[in-house]
């Protein structure tokens, strides 16, 4: 089960919706190294919808009492009724808020050390209710030298994904111990999950793309410069070739060559081996397949729940998939699990990337919410056609009958005056919440055609 809280206090759950403690449409969003979202619709009868405080309240995610989402309210909006649409980022966000000042670490830090001081600028700004300190780092030895330097003000997650969740191929994840988070930085190899999405077991619908605009099938690697500007190649350590090549991906994609680089890396070994694993990933991970799948934890099942960063294993034989994926990103529908995405296969790499261009576009912030919100607003709409909370349909039906007795019809049931019927065609459409809480706008339509007909002097 689902539950959403603001500082603590209940917004929403299953088995609270008849004191009032419902939203519409909630929805998670979660991505490897991004900060991800929940959007979900409040009406102004829920108890806490007053106490929503945009960029302040930290709202929560839980399943089945295990915190699993962090964040905050980036953008609201109010419809006629006064129903409020939230957008929220997660905690990873938090990050943006405080900015880096320019440093020359060129001679060398451990990038322990020089993680820990990146970070400080955000805990030693910030709330103290906010705070997210450094954790553990597997993605790459801890005492790993770096040469890093900043030439101008940067913020702190643009720093942190610049420089080691693109170069490193490892992954952030937010670890609440307490009250306090810790950002730790993991190789998803050792990441595998103990639960199976299997073809006639959890597996629902399955689709599968190739996106080719990441892929090369040979790699420039490029390491450290020294100090005549010349870089470490791999020649001495690979017959003289300063190239590494896939076989298998020139005959799927053709020769596609990209130069890459390790501001770091001085060991010609070590730098042949990085890239011959990146090669390796970005022709494997081209294929994605994205998967309607259904999470066994909540059916009571004995296993962990599906984590993005975590390598999954998927089998369907019909498809021929029998493979350990990546799961990159997914989609919580938190009132109809069953209809909750999975995506698999899209290498580290090429997310960084993207989430480091739409990070450096921060004047489109607000436009991109506001898009996000249209979209999901006329999804709403789309839904809003089709149902009528029961409420307002049994409170219809109860006033139309009682009319009918205050006249001392007869027959309660046969009879309607015109005013009864003023004002049907304004009553507001509510999405469905559960299915014990909605009506269909046909049975609806049946009683006003029911009335309309006594009206007119039928039957």
């Amino acid at each position: 089960m689902y539950s959403i809280y603001a500082d603590e206090e209940l917004i929403y759950a299953p088995n609270a919706v008849s004191l009032g403690y419902t939203v519409t449409s909630p929805k998670v969003t979660m991505e490897v190294n991004k900060a991800g979202s929940l959007e979900f619709s409040i009406p102004p009868t829920n108890p806490a919808y007053s106490k929503l405080l945009k960029m302040k309240s930290i709202l929560t995610v839980k399943q089945d009492g295990t915190e699993i989402w962090r964040g905050r309210i980036l953008n609201d909006k109010k419809n006629f009724y006064n129903v409020k649409e939230d957008f929220c980022e997660g905690e990873l966000a938090f990050l943006n808020d405080a900015p880096v000042p320019p440093y020359d670490y060129s001679s060398g830090i451990a990038i322990s050390t020089w993680y820990q001081r990146i970070l400080s600028n955000y805990t030693n700004r910030c709330s103290d209710y906010r705070k997210i300190q450094a954790g553990t780092i597997t993605a790459v030895d801890p005492s790993t030298i770096v040469y890093h330097k900043l030439e101008d003000y940067s913020d702190v997650m643009t720093e942190l994904s610049d420089k080691m969740a693109g170069p490193l191929n490892g992954y952030f994840r937010l670890r609440r111990v307490g009250d306090v988070s810790y950002l730790d930085f993991l190789d998803s190899t050792d990441n595998i999950s103990d639960q199976k999405i299997t073809f006639g077991q959890n597996l629902i619908d399955l689709s599968e793309y190739v996106d080719a605009s990441e892929v090369y099938t040979s790699i420039l690697p490029l390491g450290k410069k020294d100090d005549n500007g010349n870089r470490v190649d791999i020649s001495s350590v690979n017959g003289g070739s300063k190239y590494l090549t896939s076989d298998i991906g020139v005959q799927t994609f053709g020769l596609i060559t990209k130069a890459v680089a390790w501001e770091d890396t001085t060991d010609p070994q070590e730098l042949k081996e990085k890239a011959q694993a990146l090669l390796e990933d970005v022709i494997e991970m081209a294929t994605t397949i994205e998967i309607n799948a259904v999470d066994l934890k909540l059916l009571g099942v004995n296993v962990s729940r599906l984590q993005v960063g975590q390598f999954v294993p998927v089998q369907s034989p019909p498809h021929g998939i029998d493979s350990n994926f990546l799961c990159s990103k997914i989609e919580l529908d938190l009132q109809e699990p069953s209809r909750s995405m999975y995506t698999f296969g899209l290498v580290f790499s090429a997310l960084t990337d993207k989430q480091i261009a739409n990070s450096k576009k921060s004047d489109n912030a607000y436009e991109t919410a506001q898009s996000t919100s249209e979209e999901y607003n006329s999804l709403r709409t789309e839904v809003y056609e089709n149902y009528v909370s029961n409420a307002e349909f049994e409170n219809f039906q109860g006033e139309v009958n009682q009319k009918f007795e205050d006249l001392g019809a007869l027959n309660p049931e046969d009879y309607a005056t015109k005013e009864d019927l003023e004002g049907l065609s304004d009553i507001y459409l509510t999405q469905t919440i559960a299915e014990l809480t909605y009506t269909t706008i046909e049975d609806f339509k049946a009683l006003e055609e029911r009335v309309k007909n006594l009206e007119d002097g039928g039957i």
